[in-house]
């Protein structure tokens, strides 16, 4: 009797395991119910669990990280700032060198103020290698201080189109923004540059151009949108590496004047000066009865070596002197403001390398020229010099978080 007992119970245990069965209908390569890290093995279809090894599930794109600012933020909030990001991952890599971005060309790389992706954020590529995950890009942010945060949105394979905006990065801003790497192009849309002799070189951040001390120069053309910057209050800034003075001992950075008898401007010039001052920048503006000049110090400038130069300027107020900043410091100047009225730039053409009459050639070469219609602040110009200046360290990615 016990042993009829045991072979019935033994069948009643059989028949609900395969009611079980059914109804889960389980296949061999479905993922587990309940565990959402679990895959099945193509070989043998056995459960391995593909989870990063942090306890977080692995994801399928888009994927996201946070980018938070690692280099100095001088003052700030700073409104509308154009960021250079610089990062080199495996992860940023195209799926064919075991990466995860899905376009060659990271179209499917984009930046949004949010995890969620809801406030995307113009960018302009500079460049990309699919093999390394080496990505540069410009990124407009909304506000910027030390505490800043953002996010890269990257894996998202529906995405096979540029998401570039790069005028809306510039914009509204800078009037002319020049990479100079090796295009000629005005990132900001106003105006494409004419090349006459200056040859690519390497740059700052990118490639730049070179300049021989001859008769070298880029016709940055004439356009009203860059013509009287400095009405108001306006902006110019480079990056350049001399090899000399230049020709004369005043090689030309940026000129938008014409030749004058006696050999002054009619415009505006910011050019190397070891004519009268060894080793120095001097910006000058012709007036109604002169030429309003300044010069930094002896020897503010180490040739072989890159520097960046601002001068923020307004012209309209006859007793202003310039705000000229060598490698995030303000300089002081020597040198005269005549009276009169400041003459009007709008009937020149805009240099770069040379003035009119090619008599003035730069030697070395130049990166990242820009023109703005805005007054910079001190704290803007020293928080834009240490981010191009340390491009490579200045942001950095944090751990993937889950798709919102």
């Amino acid at each position: 009797m016990g042993a009829i007992c045991r072979i019935l119970k033994s069948m009643r245990r059989l028949a609900i395991g395969c009611a079980l069965l059914s109804a889960c209908s389980f296949t061999p390569g479905s993922l587990a119910t309940g565990d959402a890290t679990a895959t099945t093995d193509a070989s043998d279809g056995s459960m391995t669990d593909d989870a990063p090894g942090d306890g977080t599930p692995m994801q399928v794109g888009p994927h996201v990280r946070p980018i938070s600012i690692a280099g100095t933020v001088t003052g700030g909030p700073h409104v509308n700032f154009p960021l250079l990001v610089l990062l080199e991952e495996s992860w940023l890599a195209h799926t064919s060198a075991i990466g995860e971005v899905t376009s060659v060309a990271a179209h499917d790389v984009t930046f949004s103020a949010d995890a969620a992706g809801t406030v995307p954020l113009a960018h302009e590529v500079e460049d990309y290698n699919e093999t390394t995950g080496r990505y540069r890009a410009w990124v407009k942010l909304p506000s910027l201080e030390q505490s800043t945060v953002f996010y890269i949105r990257y894996g998202d394979a529906t995405i096979t189109a540029s998401q570039e905006n790069v005028a809306a990065v510039w914009s509204p801003i800078y009037a002319a923004v020049w990479h100079l790497a090796p295009s000629l192009a005005d990132s900001a849309g106003t105006a494409t540059g004419t090349n006459a002799g200056s040859l690519d070189a390497n740059g700052k951040i990118g490639a730049a151009r070179s300049f021989d001390s001859v008769d070298d120069v880029i016709d940055l053309t004439l356009v009203a949108a860059i013509d009287n910057v400095f009405g108001g209050g306006g902006t110019i800034e480079a990056w350049f590496l001399a090899t000399t003075a230049g020709e004369m001992d005043r090689g030309r950075i940026f000129e938008k004047s014409a030749f004058t008898t006696g050999g002054g401007i009619d415009g505006w010039a910011l050019h190397m000066d070891s004519g009268s001052t060894s080793g120095s920048i001097r910006f000058a503006h012709s007036t109604t009865t002169g030429i309003a000049i300044w010069n930094t110090g002896t020897n503010t400038i180490t040739t072989g070596t890159w520097h960046h130069v601002a001068v923020v300027y307004n012209k309209d107020n006859s007793a202003n002197t310039p705000l000229l900043v060598v490698d995030g410091v303000d300089m002081a100047l020597s040198g005269s403001t005549p009276g009169g009225t400041v003459h009007s730039d709008a009937a020149h053409t805009l240099r770069l390398g040379n003035r009119a009459n090619l008599d003035r050639s730069y030697h070395g070469s130049i990166d990242e020229a820009r023109i703005s219609t805005a007054s910079h602040s001190i704290s803007w110009i020293k928080t834009s010099y240490a981010n191009q200046n340390n491009f490579e360290t200045y942001c950095t990615a944090g751990a993937e978080i889950p798709a919102p």
